[in-house]
C-alpha cells in the first residue's frame, strides 16, 4: 500500500477573502513505514488529516492528489514509486472522492484516531454499540460475532469487554482513548490517521500506541500527528510543516539529528527526547 499526495492545497472562503491554509503539500507514506507530521499550534496538521479524511469544514475547498495505491497482484510498492509499476495497482484518488463513498471508505479502509476520545465518542451511546457499528461496516453480522470481535478488539487496545456496556461518560479519559483505537483497528484499513492520539492521557495508554504503532496497522499507510517526539521516534519519516507548507521532509533519523531549517531545530529543541538517545 502506497499513499502519494501531491501538490496538495486547501483554501476557505472568509467574509471577504479566500484564505491559503495548506499550500503544495507534497510526501509519500508506504504500509509499515509511518509518517509522523510535527509542526506548532495553527501549522496545518489537522487541516491537512482533514483533507485526507474528507471531512473539510463547508467553506474550505482541497485541490491536488492524494492517491492510495494497492498493488493487485500482492508485490511490494515502493516509498518513492520510483521502482514502482503503478499501472498493476489499485489506485483511489481521496482528493474530490464523492461524500457516498468516503462515507463508505470511512471506519473499513479509512481509520481515524483522535486526540480526545471521550469527544469523539457518541455520550448518548453505549460503548458497545458503536463498537457494533464499526464491525458492521467491516461485514461482521450476527451478536455471537459481534461480541467476540469487539472483545478482540479492546483486547488489542488493552481493555476489558466490561466497557461494552459503559457509556463514554464513565470511562476514564485513557479508556476513552484506547476505545477509540479499538474502533480504529480494521483489518481492511489502508490509510490510518492518528491526531494527537497521545495527548492529555496516561503514560500507559500513551506507551501502549507507541509500542504498537505498526502493528496495530501492519497493512495501512499510517500518518501520526503529533506533537511528542517520543512518538515521532516510532515512525519512518517526519514531515515538518509551518504555515501551511512544508519546511522540511525525510526520515526521522535524517531530520531530528541533523535538522535543516532553524524552525525544525526549534521545534526539536523544545520537545526534547527524555532518554537522552539519538533517533536511530
Amino acid at each position: 500500500m502506497l499513499l502519494q499526495v501531491k501538490d496538495l492545497t486547501v483554501t476557505a472562503q472568509l467574509a471577504r477573502s479566500r484564505q491559503t491554509l495548506l499550500e503544495g503539500v507534497g510526501f509519500c507514506v508506504r504500509s509499515g513505514e509511518p509518517l509522523a507530521i510535527i509542526g506548532e499550534s495553527g501549522s496545518g496538521k489537522t487541516m491537512l488529516a482533514l483533507a485526507l479524511l474528507g471531512l473539510l469544514p463547508d467553506n474550505c475547498e482541497a485541490t491536488g492528489s492524494a492517491e492510495l495505491c494497492k498493488s493487485e497482484d500482492g508485490s511490494d510498492i515502493q516509498a518513492d514509486a520510483a521502482n514502482s509499476d503503478l499501472t498493476r495497482t489499485k489506485r483511489i484518488e481521496l482528493i474530490g472522492m464523492k461524500d457516498g463513498k468516503k462515507n463508505a471508505m470511512r471506519g473499513r479502509e479509512i481509520v481515524y484516531v483522535p486526540q480526545s476520545g471521550g469527544e469523539f465518542l457518541n455520550p448518548a451511546l453505549k460503548i458497545k454499540s458503536q463498537m457494533f457499528e464499526s464491525l458492521k461496516k467491516c461485514g461482521i453480522k450476527g451478536k455471537p460475532r459481534l461480541y467476540s470481535a469487539a472483545q478482540e478488539r479492546l483486547e488489542r487496545a488493552d481493555l476489558d469487554a466490561c466497557v461494552l456496556d459503559s457509556y463514554p461518560s464513565e470511562l476514564s479519559g485513557g479508556q476513552a482513548q484506547r476505545v477509540t483505537i479499538a474502533l480504529s483497528l480494521s483489518p481492511f484499513a489502508g490509510l490510518a490517521i492518528a491526531d494527537e492520539p497521545t495527548k492529555g492521557i496516561d503514560a500507559q495508554t500513551a506507551k501502549l500506541f507507541e509500542d504498537g504503532l505498526k502493528d496495530f496497522y501492519p497493512n495501512a499507510c499510517v500518518i501520526v500527528i503529533t506533537h511528542s517526539l517520543e512518538l515521532a521516534a516510532k515512525c519512518s519519516s517526519v514531515l515538518v510543516l509551518k504555515d501551511g507548507r512544508v519546511m522540511e521532509y525525510g526520515s526521522v533519523k535524517k531530520v531530528f539529528n541533523a535538522p535543516e531549517s532553524e524552525y525544525t531545530a526549534r521545534l526539536i529543541e523544545d520537545m526534547p527526547r527524555t532518554d537522552g538517545e539519538e533517533y536511530a
